[in-house]
């Protein structure tokens, strides 16, 4: 028995600095990112961290001890070496887990396996020199190494029972691997926070490959079962469940002064702006207060919520009120379909979009070029074109303030009416350098003094990603500014919200994560109006294209495929939507029904201020049977191409 311990003591200590080492990055894990998953920082939580853990360095102890076996006899220091460095590099990959989370407010998960290398590098790359990050990671491997292996060889009566006291509980540890498995189905934030970031990365990657051969089969019982939800569309063939004539009601020709021209449509998205930080009573303090102002003199709804939590989902919910798909609209083969862009460009209006950044990202340009759109700003290429070396830029593209002074520019060289023109932020995406970033940081800091003394603490951890949304605010200001002096801008119809909320600054509750503000302003409206309904960004291109086709000489599809039904002007709060929404992980396991919300299994109810309650009695499985309609439906109408058919899409049909 002694033989066999001095054989494995080793060993054991290689897993002990293994487990130490874990218990140290989780500290610092739990001091981190606490306040960014909106987790309260109490013991009892921290020891749930602890011991996925160390389920995790049980698992790891586990895997190694074959190759320990196998080469300690013959080649003992060739087996330390090995062990440490496989050690020190899966440790590595944790501690980029915990940095990830940091920087994005969640796990890494299945995203990795869907986004192009090319997507990944530029995030990657945007946070800094792509070498310093490989040397540091060398640095850190080389380090561990060293020390595993010097402890290793220590033979002293402490070490040995230090080292058998890990062993038993990192082997005691893996009879426990089905408590993480369980955490991770139970997916809530808490859950999501608790569960060890290698672990939760395996599982989700798992996930994602059960989950990539969707039933595609009709089921005539099925569609039949889903039309039926929908008893106000006028449905033209049940084999394409969302194509139906349009009778979408005309809710914004009131509030506006009609004019003999058709108007411009300006739509603006901004970056990662979602109600937690923009508008009245924002949960973490509101920091656009031009936006606020705005929202003031404007048809604003309180409660409107993106489709997806990631930028991905913005244009075609925004554009074409489409499906998200299987992991997004424009990731596959695009089922045939209208949007705003192909409907307006029909009717003569030119069509431009300003965007600062690498339209490959998100396969924005696949997505814009399949609606037709006449011009897509070269200003990336731009800046790549000037070494890179632009003042007012970071390395997503040029800063806000500097995209909309550029379009402005060209647009006054243009002069063209009827137009389309979609703007795309980027300076929020996370904490960049902005132009004059002390200025905007001092503004956030005064701005931080509304909300309570304890939100104020969380968001001083975070003022300079704060300062960026005070910055492209501002630039919003400036672009008002300077498009008042265009020609048509009294004919001109704004569109402002958000591609998204992220979780960073604190959420009230899981829909949260969706909440953005949306504001349409006009110098044609004739009132300002508040509406407290739930409404969708896929809501938008119904209501505007309802309106220009029944104020003015359109020419009109013979079908629509929207997937909702426009947008609800009630003054009071309510909930009438149907819709599946997409998580960060490109999930799509929350879904929006009337007034419940379907999240993970779990059912609430809406409140107003898309607050969350507990679900009545007996409403989980009729609204979780909903959610399996929605779902298959929405598969089916996607993998076969069943929006319309391709002798009615403009650009794809024949």
């Amino acid at each position: 028995m002694t033989k066999v311990l001095d054989r494995f003591q080793p060993y054991l200590i290689l897993g002990t600095v293994y487990l130490a080492a874990n218990i140290l990055l989780r500290c610092a894990d739990f001091f981190l990112l606490a306040p960014l998953f909106n987790i309260e920082s109490d013991f009892r939580i921290f020891l749930s961290c602890l011991l996925n853990d160390i389920i995790w360095c049980g698992c790891i102890f586990l895997a190694f001890i074959p190759v320990y076996i196998i080469l300690n006899k013959r080649f003992f220091n060739a087996s330390l070496q090995i062990i440490s460095v496989s050690y020190g590099s899966i440790f590595l990959l944790q501690v980029i887990l915990v940095i990830y989370a940091f920087f994005s407010g969640k796990p890494l998960d299945r995203e990795i396996l869907i986004r192009p290398f090319n997507e990944i590098y530029t995030t990657v790359t945007s946070y800094g020199n792509l070498v310093v990050f490989i040397l540091a990671g060398v640095i850190l491997v080389t380090f561990f190494s060293w020390v595993s292996v010097r402890l290793a060889r220590k033979t002293d009566r402490y070490s040995r029972i230090v080292a058998m006291s890990s062993g038993t509980v990192l082997l005691m540890s893996v009879f426990m691997i089905s408590h993480p498995y369980r955490l991770y189905g139970r997916n809530t934030q808490d859950n999501r926070f608790i569960i060890n970031r290698a672990l939760y990365f395996i599982y989700e990657d798992i996930s994602y490959n059960k989950s990539q051969n969707p039933k595609n089969n009709a089921d005539p019982a099925r569609l039949k079962e889903f039309v039926s939800e929908f008893p106000e569309w006028k449905i033209a063939d049940t084999l394409y469940p969302y194509m139906r004539y349009d009778n979408t009601p005309d809710v914004l020709s009131p509030f506006f002064s009609k004019q003999e021209e058709k108007p411009d449509i300006v739509l603006i998205i901004c970056e990662s702006l979602g109600r937690g930080i923009s508008g009245e009573n924002a949960w973490s303090g509101s920091f656009t207060p031009f936006l606020d102002s705005l929202a003031n003199h404007s048809l604003y709804w309180e409660n409107c919520i993106s489709t997806a939590m990631r930028s991905f989902g913005i244009l075609p919910a925004l554009l074409g009120s489409l499906p998200n798909g299987n992991t997004g609209f424009q990731f596959g083969k695009m089922p045939a379909h209208e949007s705003l862009v192909s409907l307006l460009k029909r009717n003569g209006y030119t069509t431009n979009m300003f965007y600062a950044g690498y339209y490959e990202f998100d396969n924005v340009r696949s997505f814009m070029e399949r609606q037709g759109i006449d011009r897509l700003a070269p200003m990336y290429e731009e800046y790549k074109s000037s070494g890179y070396k632009e003042k007012f830029a970071n390395e997503w593209g040029y800063a806000d303030g500097l995209m909309f002074q550029k379009s402005l520019e060209w647009l006054a060289s243009q002069g063209s009416s009827p137009r389309l023109d979609i703007y795309v932020t980027l300076s929020a995406h996370n904490e960049l350098d902005i132009p004059g970033k002390e200025k905007y940081v001092e503004t956030a800091r005064k701005l931080n003094n509304s909300p309570d003394p304890e939100q104020r603490k969380k968001n001083n951890l975070l003022i300079g990603h704060l300062a960026s949304f005070v910055y492209g605010d501002d630039a919003l200001r400036r672009f008002f500014k300077g498009y008042s002096s265009l020609p048509g801008y009294s004919n001109t119809i704004f569109v402002i919200t958000g591609d998204h909320y992220i979780p960073n600054f604190g959420i009230s509750s899981r829909l949260s994560l969706y909440h953005v503000p949306l504001i349409i302003w006009s110098p044609l409206l004739k009132e300002a109006r508040k509406f407290e309904s739930l409404v969708s960004v896929t809501d938008v291109a119904p209501s505007l294209w309802a309106m220009l086709s029944s104020g003015y000489d359109m020419k009109e599809p013979d079908y629509v495929s929207w997937i909702t039904e426009g947008l609800d002007t009630a003054a009071n709060f309510r909930s009438t939507k149907k819709i599946l929404l997409m998580q960060d992980n490109r999930d799509s396991r929350e879904f929006i029904y009337n007034d419940y919300f379907f999240s993970y299994d779990s059912v609430y109810s809406i409140r107003d201020k898309l607050r969350l309650e507990p679900a009545p009695e007996g409403a989980r499985e009729h609204v979780a049977a909903r959610y399996r309609l929605f779902s298959s439906v929405g598969n089916y109408v996607y993998n076969n191409d069943r929006l319309i058919p391709h002798a009615y899409d403009p650009v794809s049909g024949p």
